[in-house]
């Protein structure tokens, strides 16, 4: 019998890794394909020479503008956010083993763009000063969620209701912020919150090109981990996993992903919520990390284009897009947890 596991283990887990690779590349190919038809399409169309050119020696001046000055960036841009989206999703889900349990249902984004918010109307700050308050706000909003949360361990239901009913307290908070902004700053405000890459900029790309980097390469470090300790908290710990150091480093990851993101897009709605239980379905198991930062890129900047084309020229923010396609998604996910016992976390 345990001869039989021994030969087992490794060709399920060779099957695991195919079928997420197999996936990761249709991902990337149709990743690809959304990205040059978002570039050719809008109220400007372009030929593929066109975008060709506006790399070249004498590239035509209003192509060159569309596209290294408009729509490359929107893109990179849903890249960004999307991945990082996608990446804190799986990581505080696998966490609290629980699908539920994604930074925009829990309150962290919330956190994130509370932050943000107010160290831009109170404080004035720009660029990384934002950024740095949204890392803050997610940062102590886990911290307060996890502390009303745990009673004897960290029970997964228990920490999905306590975040929900916090994630609400923060956005009146945003709201009640909003009401002490100026006109044109609670206008920019309402459009980032409802989730937009509109302004994404050099700012925007500067910072989060290398941190999501870091971000990928840390979490792909921690993929073998996090498969173990989704098996549950008493075999991680029989087979040797520093749980503590692990839970840590997973949840600081988790904590920077969502910062970056809703800092990049706003609090863009389910992309961490679907990214992560797709992935892993695809995937064949595990807690498909690196995947679930793809599903997420590749699900924001498909969305951010039917944002764009579906309604032009009037361009509507893209959490509109991803609360349509996500919301059936929580249904269905509420109604297959409400048929099966809660899971518990051993602590």
């Amino acid at each position: 019998m345990s001869r039989s596991l021994t030969l087992r283990t490794p060709v399920l887990s060779l099957r695991l890794r195919v079928a997420a690779l197999r996936t990761a590349a249709l991902l990337l190919v149709l990743l690809a394909g959304i990205a040059l038809w978002g570039t050719m399409r809008g109220d400007y169309p372009l030929t593929m020479a066109q975008i060709a050119g506006a790399f070249g020696a004498d590239p035509d001046p209003m192509a060159e503008f569309i596209v290294t000055g408009l729509r490359l960036p929107r893109i990179a841009g849903a890249l960004i956010a999307g991945a990082g989206f996608g990446l804190a999703g799986a990581l505080f889900q696998t966490l609290s083993r629980n699908d539920l349990a994604s930074p925009d249902l829990i309150g962290f984004s919330a956190g994130a763009a509370l932050g943000a918010v107010a160290s831009v109307v109170l404080l004035g700050a720009t660029g990384l000063a934002a950024a740095g308050g949204a890392v803050a706000g997610v940062a102590l909003t886990a911290l307060v969620i996890t502390a009303l949360a745990w009673r004897d361990g960290l029970q997964p239901l228990r920490f999905v209701l306590v975040g929900v009913g916090i994630g609400l307290m923060l956005y009146a908070a945003v709201d009640y912020l909003l009401t002490r902004a100026t006109g044109m700053e609670a206008e920019a405000a309402y459009r980032w919150l409802a989730g937009s890459l509109n302004a994404v900029g050099p700012s925007e790309l500067t910072l989060g090109l290398p941190v999501i980097t870091a971000l990928l390469v840390a979490a792909a470090l921690l993929e073998r981990g996090m498969a173990r300790l989704a098996l549950g908290a008493e075999v991680a710990t029989s087979l040797g996993l520093p749980l503590t150091r692990l839970r840590a480093a997973a949840a600081l990851i988790g904590v920077l992903a969502t910062a970056l993101a809703v800092y990049v897009a706003g609090p863009v709605a389910f992309v961490a919520f679907v990214s992560g239980p797709v992935a892993r379905r695809l995937a064949g198991g595990g807690p498909a990390l690196l995947l679930s930062a793809l599903l997420g890129a590749t699900f924001l900047t498909a969305a951010d284009l039917a944002a764009r084309l579906a309604f032009a020229p009037t361009q509507l923010p893209v959490g509109i897009f991803t609360a349509l396609c996500g919301a059936p998604v929580l249904i269905w996910q509420i109604r297959r947890q409400g048929r099966g016992p809660a899971r518990k976390d051993a602590s």
